[in-house]
């Protein structure tokens, strides 16, 4: 993907895209993309981005983020579970070097057929070192027999592709994928394969994938899973994701394909283990992913200074030398730095840094990565601790803010546009480049759990004299916590208040397009959207300042994260959210869920990530799960009302009434669904196909999800940390 020029308007979308040219579903479409953001920027300035991974992240950011209040969680904001008898991977490496040990770096793990649901551990190629396996490098695509290729992959026209299945003609194929036969496959390779358009001998893309998205059908497809790794891996336990997966261009398939980098665990805690490594046994490694296919091509670990599995790993060139690192928290304390080693073709440890002033207490933020300096080398945020992105030495040594403790995933970003940029934590922080210290800038907000901005509109001499529909290209502050959702002007006159349970990452973005920005957040019983147009409620909206709400299920923490895109590139967003037991894909203006599929989490920080992960100029989602804690799910989505539909050959064997796949039984239904009546309201007459949660059913590993005809919007191909905005990366990292 070309970014091209990102147009920087008056306020913010936390990840949303919004594109200005729908592309056909083949993969040398060419699109004209425009990202919406920045409550920093006015509307002329732009941000330019080339695909390289020569440029570091730089200023202004968004986000949501993480909490501020204290610099540890209670006993009675942590989630509790049981614990299984699962036990901790027993094979471990030891390097007493300190050096990392990158393990089961070969392609391969389990990973899902999409066409035949078949699963089942692959294999690649690799080398043998002290200490463990490492991967080969970077990726030959070319082969002479499908054998050549990793898993998931077939050999056509002299080149490894992604395979979708087995078939005998086009008609076998699903969405943007043609049956590769004779003269395709090598000679004597049977049966055909279903493989993408755009690849000799076919044309660019399938003639059904051209033209607009139907816009409220949302036909979402698996593309591919990672559900563990492959056999013999030195981590087999380490299944389950607790966090945010993160995307960037990464080294081992080549500089211009992105990859997939998730955070897997081995045990089942909600607790201080997974929370901050209490129990030494129990810890996180990092396994990096081919986003198309899944399998996995590294898996980073460091014996000698373990990760945090419920922290949030981020990814940027920190040294200027075009190649990504990932950092991420240490065990009990700290920050560890992951550099691509060209001579050994794997992340090695670069830097670790101690001295955060935070030990031993939950950590489910993750570091930051921002150029506070402006120097072209990013600087690391860990709460408030600055570091050196290059060497890791601490910038503004022994402070800590009150507001930027443990728990709280830095949120950074030029809010005034001054040119200097700031650190939400209650207050408004702004960094001194020649002290080398936060000072504080604007009172802010009081000190709460989690951070967003956006340009909501100009502030007048009282609350009440606030205008909403003047966007003067400077920040508001929303927070999150203590049951509400607030917003506030940087000079601290609180513009609205809502409730909710507990509270986790707002998500802001134009909902309803009507021209403005919404607030969304999630709590432990709703998911619900915050409108300043909804203030003395009225036609609409369900409550003062509510424009809508929709049952969740979030015991376990009550303080995940969500998403917003405009998938079907109509100007109104879609909300996406995961909560205990269904991923589901929201309509932006009036709630009702357009999509739904089972999951399983005990919940943390976790948000589901939206872009272009397979560099193909379509969108993709990707959502983590994990077996942890004895979550109890309902068998059927209660607010689910069907399968969408416009006619009857979008139902298969069930019939379209209405707008939904009505059915008679549950072989009418595609997998996943189950016939069953409609919840009360749902338009049309007859039984409809709604996602079930088989009894007793759980789900580990990571997921990505596509349009069926791989027809959604494009968008950038990266999403480098939990606070990511597309402001937030000029380049492709």
């Amino acid at each position: 993907m070309q970014p091209g020029t990102f147009n920087i308007n008056g306020w913010t979308f936390f990840g949303l895209s919004a594109c200005l040219a729908l592309a056909a579903c083949g993969d040398n479409a060419v699109t004209t993309a425009t990202d919406s953001a920045s409550s920093s920027a006015s509307s002329s300035e732009t941000a330019t981005g080339t695909q390289s991974t020569t440029q570091g992240t730089a200023v202004p950011t968004t986000g949501t983020t993480a909490d501020a209040g204290t610099d540890s969680m209670s006993a009675g904001t942590t989630p509790t579970s049981t614990s299984s008898t699962t036990n901790p991977d027993t094979t471990d490496t030891t390097d007493t070097t300190g050096n990392t040990t990158a393990v089961s770096a070969s392609t391969g793990g389990q990973t899902t057929d999409v066409s035949t649901g078949t699963s089942g551990g692959t294999t690649g190629t690799t080398t043998g070192t002290t200490g463990g396996s490492s991967t080969t490098g970077v990726m030959d695509n070319s082969c002479v027999k499908s054998s050549d290729c990793q898993g998931g992959e077939v050999c056509a026209a002299m080149e490894c592709v992604p395979f979708d299945g087995n078939c005998v003609g086009n008609a076998d194929c699903n969405g943007d994928t043609y049956c590769c036969a004779k003269d395709c496959l090598p000679q004597g390779e049977l049966p055909g394969a279903c493989i993408d358009f755009g690849l000799d001998p076919v044309g660019d893309s399938h003639p059904d994938c051209e033209g607009p998205v139907p816009v409220g059908l949302f036909q979402a497809d698996l593309q591919c899973e990672w559900l563990a790794p492959p056999a013999n891996d030195p981590f087999p336990n380490h299944i389950n994701v607790l966090t945010t997966a993160m995307a960037a261009p990464l080294p081992h398939l080549g500089a211009q394909s992105t990859e997939l980098v998730i955070v897997s665990y081995n045990h089942t805690d909600g607790g201080a283990e997974s929370g901050y490594g209490s129990n030494p046994a129990y810890y996180g490694v990092i396994r990096v992913l081919d986003t198309r296919t899944c399998a996995q091509l590294e898996t980073i670990h460091d014996p000698n200074n373990k990760m945090i599995a419920a922290s949030p790993p981020a990814i940027g060139d920190l040294d200027g030398d075009g190649t990504p690192e990932i950092v991420t928290h240490r065990a009990g304390t700290g920050v560890i730095a992951f550099k691509w080693d060209d001579n050994m073709s794997k992340y090695q440890t670069s830097w670790v840094a101690m001295n955060t002033g935070i030990a031993n207490v939950i950590r489910w933020d993750g570091p930051s990565i921002h150029d506070l300096d402006n120097d072209g080398f990013p600087e690391v945020i860990s709460g408030s601790a600055v570091f050196d992105g290059k060497t890791g030495s601490r910038i503004n040594v022994g402070q800590l803010l009150p507001g930027a403790g443990a728990g709280v995933i830095p949120v950074l970003g030029d809010l005034d546009n001054d040119g200097t940029v700031e650190l939400i934590a209650g207050s408004v922080w702004r960094w001194n480049v020649g002290m080398k210290k936060w000072e504080m800038a604007y009172v802010g907000a009081p000190a709460s759990r989690h951070y967003g901005y956006a340009d909501f509109g100009t502030p007048g001499a009282l609350p009440a004299d606030f205008n909403p529909k003047k966007l003067d290209g400077k920040a508001e502050l929303v927070t999150v916590g203590s049951n509400l959702v607030r917003l506030y002007t940087l000079n601290g006159q609180l513009l609205l208040s809502g409730a909710i349970g507990s509270g986790g990452p707002p998500t802001i973005g134009d909902f309803d397009k009507d021209g403005y920005p919404e607030i969304a957040a999630a709590g432990g019983t709703a998911y619900v959207v915050y409108d300043l147009d909804c203030k003395d409620a009225g036609p609409g909206c369900v409550g003062n300042y509510v424009r809508w709400s929709r049952p969740s299920q979030d015991a376990s923490s009550a303080t995940t994260g969500s998403s917003i895109f405009d998938f079907e590139f109509d100007g109104q967003a879609e909300a996406v959210y995961g909560d205990e037991c269904f991923t589901r894909v929201y309509e932006g203006k009036t709630g009702e869920v357009l999509y739904s599929s089972y999951r399983t989490s005990c919940t943390w920080y976790e948000n589901p990530i939206v872009a272009d992960v397979d560099n193909d100029q379509n969108t993709e989602i990707v959502i983590g799960s994990n077996t942890n804690c004895n979550v109890g799910c309902p068998l059927i989505d209660p607010i689910h009302r069907g399968v969408r539909c416009l006619n009857n050959e979008d139902c298969g064997a069930g019939t379209c009434n209405t707008g939904y796949c009505r059915c008679l039984d549950v072989k009418q239904c595609t997998p996943g669904h189950v016939c069953a009546a409609p919840p009360m309201g749902t338009p049309g007459v007859g039984n409809t196909c709604r996602a079930e949660h088989p009894p007793g059913a759980k789900k580990s590993g990571v997921r990505v999800l596509r349009d069926q005809l791989d027809r959604w919007s494009s968008s950038r191909p990266i999403w480098n940390q939990h606070a990511y905005s597309i402001t937030n990366i000029i380049g492709i990292v």
